[in-house]
């Protein structure tokens, strides 16, 4: 809980609450699968949590269905591009995103393995790939996307 001591959340859990939204500039997940990830400049979203990956190099979608916790945290060094909400579904995230990319896809079911695909575009609730055995996969299905920059 950063520096907030207990007797100040019990005095004060609205202004706790506010503050923890309004100055996160990072986002540390757990995932259901027990993987940690961090999320710079998030954008929080209906059912989505999506940023900059921790090694700077691609963006993460991920739903909130396959994470365990997560902490809302500031980060000095960071720009102070603060945590953004969001309307937009995924398709509409990913959209506004350059392709041909490169993308890593995890699907919700816990025992499906990533799967790396070059993204040619989205559109209509699909990422369209290249890959001739998967060459429409629903959005619906997944439950984590990174998105190579």
């Amino acid at each position: 809980m950063n520096s907030i001591t207990t007797l100040e959340l019990q005095e004060n859990p609205q202004a706790y609450l506010t503050s923890l939204f309004s100055n996160c500039n990072l986002v540390k997940l757990q995932l259901l699968d027990g993987t940690t990830r961090e999320l710079a400049y998030p954008k929080l979203g209906r059912d989505l949590l999506a940023g900059t990956l921790e090694d700077g190099q691609a963006f993460g979608v991920f739903r909130r269905s396959i994470l365990r916790s997560v902490e809302f945290d500031y980060q000095p060094e960071l720009s102070s591009d603060r945590l953004e909400y969001t309307r937009r579904a995924i398709g509409e995230l990913l959209s506004a995103k350059q392709f041909p990319a490169l993308a890593r896809i995890a699907y919700l079911e816990s025992q499906a393995s990533k799967q790396r695909v070059q993204l040619l575009g989205v559109t209509k609730g699909f990422l369209i790939t290249n890959y001739f055995g998967n060459p429409a996969v629903p959005i619906a299905a997944l439950g984590s996307i990174e998105l190579e920059l």
